[in-house]
């Protein structure tokens, strides 16, 4: 195994790992399969950066020069980071990316080692596959899905197996993620085949009761529909569809991701049929990732008993409110034009638009009215409640109750407010020659256009968690970005070192309390200070929502929509409809 001997941002030396297979090449026979553990290898592995095949979007390497396609579909492998080698004691800290599952990976070009390895605990990134690669299912036990999953599956199982060899303690594992990371790991908390293999968990900004986590229809109408995309036949039987894809070129596979995208280019990837399923809906409880819906395993307290820290950033959805104005400048008056009948419970519920009833309009409108300022508004800042309770805020709160209710070990809930002089609002709004000048500034230690709407959005705190090494811009700039860094720093290694989020700011005495019942509480962890707030300033939204879930609650999937009782609907991507109107 090949590794290398590298320094954190304070010029420790620690020792790193890339590119380390957990699982056998998911190719051939084995694309779609469940992954296969790999037990040894004959020629020396490591030293290799590797992501999963994907769309290019540019997003992560900002500067995009027109390839469309990046990574590799043999992808299975985690990247090590450790301050020392053989037994020792080290917690370990294995975090799980987002990329909405369809992007992103444990590369160091954004989740670099630096800032963490200054704070003595090991550091493990993993890979999973992700698209149609990582989550196309026909709906049966010849292609059942979940296959990103069951990849963690197995990481986490070969973590806790090997990393005693790089000085960490089986034990002592706290998984943590991002966006869609932050569902995958509640999803392991969920699924008994990693039961009692980690200890803690932490959860930013991806609650699993959000709509984003939702999709409408049997997952077999996105395998058939995605298959005449690709030109396989639709209406073949699963075994003769499962062929056809696994002798496809993968450029073929990742450039038909997007074959169900609004044509609007509003909303890009809406809707998403990339995600978990509720596969036991048609496997057996022994076979199946998931024996119930997400709520229903929630509501019921059947997942892990561990400590958790849950959260989420003041301004989550105003990345992507500047991300649509900068690419579909008269976005906000598509959206408004036709809200209740399709925006509206597209953003509230993740609704595709042939679903849409009359309940869904209904609360459209009253959202609309509550929220949107009867879509007089056009204030970023207001606009993003597009987005910002369905997907995070009320979703967040909910989930954090009944993680509470649930288990015996406590659950932590904060609420990041810093506004970083680096925010990715920016980095998805700015035209090519303000990112160029933003980038030149850098190179000289000066921060031009730093934080143009003064909001905390998603992913705004990982730029202070990690060193993006392929992240060509500022990021622990001002004395605030450095302070609001080390707090996070402190408080997500103190976790895993001990499961209490201890907090070390400015010599206080400060006890980040339990969520509860009786003590609905978070920390506020701010530019200036950070201090414990009552949760009712989440109350209008969680209110709204209350009402919302008693008419439609947020399970996983639609189960009136007529896939589920048709398996054989698609939508010929070529011609009007295959099967049935839309």
């Amino acid at each position: 195994m090949q590794g290398a001997l590298e320094k954190s941002h304070l010029g420790q030396n620690f020792y790193s790992f890339y590119g380390i297979p957990y699982a056998l090449p998911p190719i051939g026979k084995r694309r779609f399969m469940r992954p296969e553990p790999v037990e040894s290898w004959e020629s020396v592995k490591g030293g290799e950066i590797i992501e999963c095949a994907q769309e290019e979007t540019g997003s992560e390497n900002f500067f995009n020069m027109g390839v469309k396609l990046r990574g590799v579909e043999d992808c299975l492998v985690l990247n090590i980071y450790t301050p020392s080698l053989g037994k020792g004691d080290y917690p370990v800290m294995v975090f799980v990316h987002g990329g909405g599952y369809f992007a992103g990976s444990g590369s160091p070009g954004i989740y670099g080692p630096e800032y963490l390895m200054d704070h003595g605990v090991i550091l493990v990134t993993v890979n999973y596959r992700l698209g149609p690669l990582g989550f196309l299912s026909l709906g049966d036990e010849v292609l059942s899905g979940n296959q990103g999953l069951w990849d963690m599956v197995l990481a986490v199982q070969f973590i806790h197996k090997r990393i005693a060899q790089f000085g960490g303690n089986p034990d002592k594992i706290t998984l943590f993620g991002h966006s869609a990371g932050s569902m995958v790991v509640q999803l392991l908390m969920m699924t008994k085949h990693v039961s009692g293999l980690f200890r803690a968990a932490i959860l930013q900004s991806g609650p699993i009761l959000s709509a984003f986590a939702h999709s409408d229809k049997n997952p077999a109408f996105y395998a058939r529909t995605f298959s005449s995309s690709v030109g396989c036949d639709p209406q073949s039987n699963s075994s003769q569809i499962l062929d056809c894809l696994q002798h496809l070129d993968v450029e073929n596979i990742v450039s038909n991701v997007r074959v169900f995208d609004h044509e609007d280019n509003v909303m890009k990837n809406a809707p998403q049929p990339w995600k978990p399923i509720f596969d036991g809906h048609f496997l057996s409880s022994h076979q199946a990732f998931l024996v119930a819906d997400p709520l229903d395993l929630l509501e019921s307290g059947n997942f892990s008993d561990i400590p958790v820290m849950i959260g989420q950033t003041k301004d989550e959805g105003l990345y992507a409110i500047s991300d649509i104005i900068a690419r579909t400048p008269n976005a906000v008056d598509i959206v408004f034009d036709d809200w209740p009948h399709k925006k509206g419970p597209s953003y509230i519920f993740g609704r595709e638009e042939d679903e849409i009833n009359d309940i869904d309009i209904e609360l459209a409108e009253e959202f609309l009215k509550v929220f949107l300022e009867d879509g007089a508004t056009r204030d970023p800042h207001i606009l993003q409640n597009w987005f910002l309770h369905s997907v995070w805020t009320a979703a967040t709160v909910r989930t954090t109750e009944l993680l509470a209710e649930g288990k015996q070990s406590p659950t932590y809930q904060y609420y990041y407010t810093h506004p970083g002089s680096l925010s990715l609002s920016d980095l998805l709004s700015y035209p090519l020659w303000k990112l160029v000048l933003k980038l030149l500034a850098s190179k000289v230690n000066l921060d031009l256009f730093p934080n143009s709407l003064n909001g905390a959005t998603h992913f705004d705190e990982i730029f202070l968690l990690f060193n993006g090494r392929n992240i060509p811009f500022l990021q622990r700039h001002t004395s605030s970005d450095i302070s609001v860094s080390d707090t996070l720093l402190k408080i997500w290694t103190n976790f895993a070192k001990t499961t209490i989020p201890a907090i070390d700011y400015n010599d206080s005495n400060l006890t980040w309390e339990s969520f509860s019942d009786t003590n609905r509480r978070h920390l506020e962890i701010g530019t200036n200070s950070v201090q414990m707030k009552n949760s009712d300033i989440f109350e209008p939204a969680v209110q709204f929502w209350k009402k919302v879930w008693e008419k439609v609650p947020p399970r996983i999937h639609l189960w009136r929509s007529e896939t589920w009782t048709n398996s054989s609907i698609y939508t010929d991507i070529y011609k009007p409809i295959a099967g049935r109107e839309l």
